[in-house]
């Protein structure tokens, strides 16, 4: 979904969910904020933290809640929102109440002087909480396809069954089975925070066993010291700015030494290998907070190795602004080596008094990012043919300075630029529209690399245009529905895609989310693509913590390919196709 799409779908969201709330449906409010904070970040996901977390209190969960309230405290500490959690989260009650003896008791005063008593006594630490969340899932995907040309089906024979080794059919398939596991320890009291998460998926591939593949995407175990300001994350985990790029296999840690300053550092293993090379890094940051109202800075430095030799040695800034509706991140990552950007990134968000939002995007950035790995991914022309698995292999027969040259003249920076708005039309209604730019440079004629010798001209601008017309609560409660149309102009391409996207609940525990989409394409040498994809899906909740899902996807598409002909460029040859494609998928999921 694009960023406007995301926008006024949480906003519907929230809006089912404050209006379940106030009519004392509690369960109900909680599901959608839950849903808002599963979609990715947007202008309200504040308020769905809040929501969840009141939503929690009134179920009779102090401790989830106490958690869905310090967690938004962590990440919007100012504002009116945060004075309201603050005042939640005093309320709530703790999860073992004392006693508290007769008036009178030994040592225990009487009622005429409990108020001063209870003034005089230290406050009691508050109580520790050990949380254990987390799902764990069973998901088998398959699908069909079929490609054939068009001149085979208007043939005498085209309506003959299929014949093995039929020279004009080629066919996929697709069986698959997922299975994961999302696991969160978490124990918290006044002195420390302790967390411990494990999340792994595991894909076999049910057609050819040597594709399966586990992913590990977190196992870390993160300490936090509160009254000291300092915490710990060791293990495999995502990165936290500073200038890491990937998931990697490591330790990071910060210190707050006065108030508004913490210092970081960070060092590790990249997860994702690259050919038989190792790759490591390390690097520190600064973090500013309060110099200017609202605003906080972070500067940072990082190194990476590859081998023996510095794969990327970068300086950045990041700053992050925060007033009432508004915020807007930034990013300037400078490669010293390369002595060239390699991130330049800016994106705000404004939410209006109205319910009105306006998304803002620009980022520029070398695609892909600038490192000395980069020069295994082509061939030397003194050794045409030969793979190569590691630096010192590439520098046999070069210097290092040679192939940093090599890899930023062959590099080119992608451009992408948006503006969004979301704006409410009558009360459940919504209408949001954006428009795209996306751009990829040249590359300059490249002597001595293979395949870069002529360059590569610039890509031109390609612009999308994309309207959305979003009803909540319509034809009956907690449904959603979007229709959005968006069209696409460049030089290489022109087209237009259509679709409709429809979520309603049936009873308690069914939801069916049917949609349709329709795309069209053409190119100014003539080629022409079209697409008709209708989903369902369907989602059933009846025996909770239970969750059962189902899918299935068919696209039916035609295409005609011109292309000059290799015997005699005078002449083109065309090319009809037609698809037939189906998608499924059926699983099962546990909460705990």
């Amino acid at each position: 979904m694009s960023p406007a799409v995301v926008a006024a779908t949480a906003a519907a969201l929230l809006d089912t969910g404050r209006q379940a709330l106030a009519r004392g449906a509690h369960a109900a409010a909680l599901d959608a904020a839950n849903d808002v904070l599963a979609l990715p970040p947007n202008a309200h996901t504040r308020d769905a933290l809040e929501l969840a977390g009141v939503a929690r209190a009134r179920l009779g969960d102090p401790r989830r809640a106490r958690l869905e309230f310090e967690a938004y405290l962590r990440q919007y500490p100012g504002g009116e929102g945060s004075e309201r959690v603050r005042r939640e989260l005093a309320a709530l009650p703790a999860t073992e109440p004392p006693r508290t003896p007769a008036p009178g008791a030994p040592g225990i005063p009487g009622a005429a002087g409990a108020t001063a008593a209870a003034t005089a006594a230290p406050r009691p630490a508050a109580p520790a909480l050990t949380l254990i969340t987390g799902s764990t899932g069973l998901t088998y995907f398959g699908g069909n396809g079929r490609l054939r040309s068009q001149e085979f089906k208007d043939s005498p024979v085209g309506g003959l069954p299929t014949t093995p080794g039929e020279p004009l059919l080629t066919s996929d398939r697709t069986r698959q089975l997922l299975g994961d596991v999302d696991f969160a320890w978490r124990r918290r009291d006044a002195d420390q925070d302790m967390r411990f998460v494990l999340r792994d998926a595991y894909t076999s591939d049910l057609e050819r066993s040597d594709k399966s593949r586990n992913r590990l995407s977190a196992l870390y175990f993160d300490y936090r010291a509160l009254p000291g300001g300092w915490g710990v994350r060791l293990g495999r985990q995502s990165p936290q700015g500073g200038g890491v790029l990937g998931r990697f296999d490591g330790a990071s840690a910060h210190a707050s030494v006065l108030p508004g300053l913490r210092l970081s550092a960070v060092a590790g293993e990249p997860v994702d290998h690259f050919f038989s090379s190792r790759r490591r890094f390390f690097g520190g940051a600064v973090d500013v907070d309060g110099l200017v109202r609202d605003l906080g800075l972070a500067l940072y430095g990082i190194e990476q190795k590859i081998d023996a030799e510095t794969d990327r040695r970068a300086v950045g800034l990041e700053a992050r602004w925060f007033r009432q509706g508004a915020s807007v991140f930034a990013q300037l990552d400078h490669d010293v080596l390369f002595g060239t950007m390699n991130i330049a990134t800016v994106q705000g968000t404004w939410v209006f008094d109205d319910g009105s939002v306006v998304n803002v995007l620009y980022d520029r950035r070398a695609l892909p990012l600038l490192a000395l790995a980069n020069a295994l991914t082509f061939e030397d022309p003194a050794q045409p043919g030969v793979r190569f698995e590691r630096i010192a292999d590439r520098l046999a027969t070069t210097t290092v300075d040679v192939l940093r040259e090599q890899v930023r003249a062959t590099t080119p920076f992608v451009t992408q630029a948006q503006l969004g708005l979301t704006r409410p039309l009558v009360k459940g209604w919504q209408l949001g529209a954006n428009v795209q730019l996306t751009s990829t440079g040249a590359i300059p004629p490249v002597p001595g690399v293979p395949g870069f010798e002529n360059g590569q001209p610039a890509s031109g601008n390609l612009y999308a245009l994309n309207v959305q017309l979003i009803a909540a609560d319509w034809l009956s409660a907690r449904d959603t529905h979007v229709w959005s149309a968006t069209v696409l102009n460049g030089r290489a391409i022109e087209g237009w895609l259509v679709g409709y996207n429809h979520s309603s609940h049936f009873g308690p525990a069914w939801q069916l989310e049917p949609s349709l989409q329709l795309y069209r394409d053409k190119t100014p040498e003539g080629s022409r693509n079209e697409r008709l994809t209708p989903t369902l899906r369907l989602t059933w909740r009846g025996l909770k913590p239970w969750t059962v899902e189902s899918s299935v996807t068919y696209e039916i598409g035609r295409a005609t390919r011109l292309a000059p002909d290799p015997t005699d460029p005078t002449l083109t040859i065309t090319t009809r196709e037609s698809t037939r494609r189906v998608n499924y998928l059926l699983g099962t999921r546990y909460e705990f």
